[in-house]
């Protein structure tokens, strides 16, 4: 994050806000496990309108085969529509799952759902793309902003900057108010930039003791098993589409709307929301 530049506050470097080129923007070391090292792969299941085809099938490709020449290729994905009630949009275990709806006024456009372990293993994701919002859709290049960023969640990402009015930095993990780019904030933030895949490849440079990634046939009980304790739970129910739903705060965006949750269940496992709302919504539309 550009936390040092935008604010100019010394106290935010000894934090450790430093630039964008060097920046880690991993979503608090979550990641999907695996026990071999090289590239992850997992399926990503789709169930979208249309409309969305196109959009979530490009992000997808994009994180698949990187877009930026000399990239790291970190990811295997393999993608197939599948059907499924896109309102729930139940997670598939050892999966991801893109779905969209119209989820309501609740004052996001897309929200990101990771479930882990208690290891820090992503077990399951979920990616809701909110119809009903068909104001800030018609704005060119959201569309492609929303699937790219609420995609890259799901592998363990997090923003590389979250001022909306600055310059874009040229990937979609970047808030902006101009997804396809301007004069006034630069190039587009429509696909993943070379930053976006160096993280990938420092999140997956290691082999793990189990493997919660699944390309194929999903898998279930997911987790490491203590002894003497059972399998974590696999939980089945999807994020939901209010505040209430996704738990406690933990972060909130440069307009101080919250943005991240944190549900906890009694198993040890959690499960993780980040939030991208619509312009000139507030935050308590959800609630």
């Amino acid at each position: 994050m550009k936390l040092a530049t935008r604010l100019g506050l010394a106290a935010c470097v000894a934090l450790g806000a430093i630039t964008p080129a060097t920046a880690n923007h991993s979503w608090g070391g979550y990641h999907w496990a695996r026990t071999t090292t090289g590239k992850l792969s997992v399926k990503v299941n789709v169930a979208v309108d249309p409309v969305w085809t196109s959009y979530v099938n490009t992000a997808i490709r994009d994180w698949d085969v990187p877009v930026v020449s000399g990239a790291a290729d970190v990811l295997t994905l393999t993608s197939g529509t599948v059907t499924v009630d896109r309102r729930k949009c139940n997670p598939i275990a050892g999966q991801i799952l893109v779905c969209n709806y119209a989820y309501g006024k609740r004052g996001w456009l897309g929200i990101a759902s990771i479930w882990a372990d208690g290891s820090g293993h992503i077990t399951q994701a979920t990616t809701k793309l909110n119809d009903s919002y068909t104001s800030s859709w018609a704005v060119n290049g959201y569309r492609a902003l929303v699937s790219c960023q609420e995609i890259g969640h799901d592998f363990g990402l997090a923003h590389q900057d979250e001022a909306f009015s600055n310059t874009n930095l040229g990937t979609c993990m970047d808030y902006t108010n101009a997804p396809a780019g301007s004069a006034a904030q630069g190039a587009s933030n429509e696909k993943p930039n070379a930053h976006d895949y160096q993280q990938l490849a420092t999140i997956y440079n290691h082999a793990d003791s189990s493997t919660t990634a699944t390309s194929g046939a999903a898998a279930t009980n997911f987790g490491e098993r203590s002894v003497g304790k059972p399998a974590p739970q696999t939980h089945s129910e999807g994020s939901g589409d209010t505040a209430a739903e996704w738990g406690t705060v933990r972060h909130r965006d440069e307009q101080g709307r919250p943005d991240q949750f944190i549900r906890r269940y009694s198993d040890g496992t959690v499960m993780l929301t980040h939030v991208l709302w619509a312009p000139g919504t507030k935050g308590t539309e959800a609630n």
